[in-house]
């Protein structure tokens, strides 16, 4: 069977099937596509190679990943044998989300902290206060207005982790040389690069160091901005569960969970209990015993009906047809493509997939970015 036709058939759609969605779909088949090529010329079983594409499955506006071929909103299933194989350019970056809840809180205090945060985040070795104002990472302050409780949402990621630091190399290998050596490539497409055996074996360590680093970063930077708290909630979304199971905006686990799923600032946050499993939702047996989830909502394309590649502008970009006067924009590159956030896709999880239910709704107070 040619490689496109073995992606199709291993890719699972529980988007929402919006625009944003089909560009996404159209994507990640090139990324799986590539993935059957690279199992099948290291004469690899790839029977297991599986993508789920979850309610907020999307475009990635990190050209560097799109351009390989990954998407975002998404869990990426590798065999899982004895000759690992690890695609590189899906850059994982062991970016979080930590949700405390604190008994204590007045009306003026998210001023202090958010005055304090700079200072708090370059108090830690291997910190940047860029680091925060990058992408879409932010500090919420949160009302549950039903138990009055206030709860604070730290979403990042550390540049350490890309570039390396004391806790190891770096993950990123455009910004490190220590991989250039192991690199592979297809034998058709030098450009689509991953580790195989040993070497993909001790790249997933190495990331499993820098999860344990930036996991306790989050957990220190809110215990100093906020002294009595309890962690409700503390995950890595962009890197791996496991080494064959690749994280691209989604939390997984072999167990019921609660986790919030992250929207637009001007509508409440959910924290959703996680209650059916991935193999009764997408009804495959094989994938009974985990749970998942989307991270946040995805970018949506507004008042956008068609979405497409093009070579029309640069020999690059993409062609968008407008709903209202179905005029065409034509965009250069992916990072200029117009977005806004989706706001149901909680809804969407829990009622028509059945995946659980909304636990709380938390009212945003502020948001610093």
């Amino acid at each position: 069977m040619q490689p496109y036709r073995e992606a199709l058939q291993r890719f699972h759609d529980l988007s929402t099937g919006d625009t944003a969605a089909m560009l996404a779909k159209e994507n990640a088949l090139i990324g799986l596509t590539r993935l059957v090529q690279c199992y099948t010329e290291n004469g690899l079983d790839f029977d297991s190679l599986a993508l789920f594409a979850l309610p907020d499955f999307t475009f990635t506006r990190n050209e560097y990943r799109w351009n390989a071929g990954f998407s975002y909103g998404c869990i990426l299933w590798l065999p899982n044998q004895t000759t690992p194989i690890i695609p590189l350019q899906f850059r994982p970056n062991c970016c979080g989300t930590i949700v405390v809840r604190t008994p204590e809180w007045h009306e003026d205090q998210h001023h202090e902290i958010f005055n304090r945060l700079p200072e708090v985040l370059r108090s830690f070795d291997g910190v940047d206060y860029g680091d925060f104002t990058r992408s879409n990472h932010f500090l919420a302050v949160l009302r549950d207005d039903t138990s009055g409780e206030t709860y604070l949402l730290f979403h990042g990621s550390f540049a350490a982790v890309k570039e390396g630091h004391q806790k190891g190399v770096g993950l990123y290998i455009e910004k490190t040389s220590y991989w250039n050596d192991r690199i592979r490539g297809l034998s058709d497409n030098q450009d689509f690069k991953y580790l195989i055996g040993a070497d993909a074996q001790y790249y997933y360590e190495v990331y499993q160091a820098h999860e344990r680093f930036t996991m306790s970063l989050r957990e220190r930077i809110m215990a100093a901005l906020v002294p009595k708290q309890d962690v409700v909630f503390h995950r890595v979304h962009e890197g791996f569960s496991t080494m064959n199971i690749v994280l691209l905006g989604a939390y997984v686990d072999t167990a019921p969970f609660q986790c919030p799923i992250m929207l637009s600032a001007e509508v409440n946050l959910p924290l959703i209990n996680v209650s059916r499993s991935l193999g009764d939702i997408a009804g495959l047996p094989a994938y009974r015993p985990y749970y998942v989830s989307p991270h946040g909502g995805g970018y949506m394309l507004p008042n956008i009906e068609s979405a497409a590649r093009s070579d029309k502008v640069r020999g690059k970009g993409f062609t968008l047809t407008s709903k209202n006067t179905h005029s065409t924009y034509y965009c250069s590159d992916i990072i200029n493509l117009p977005y806004s956030y989706r706001t149901d896709v909680a809804e969407i999880w829990c009622r028509k997939h059945g995946a659980g239910a909304v636990a709380q709704s938390l009212r945003p107070l502020t948001y610093l970015k």
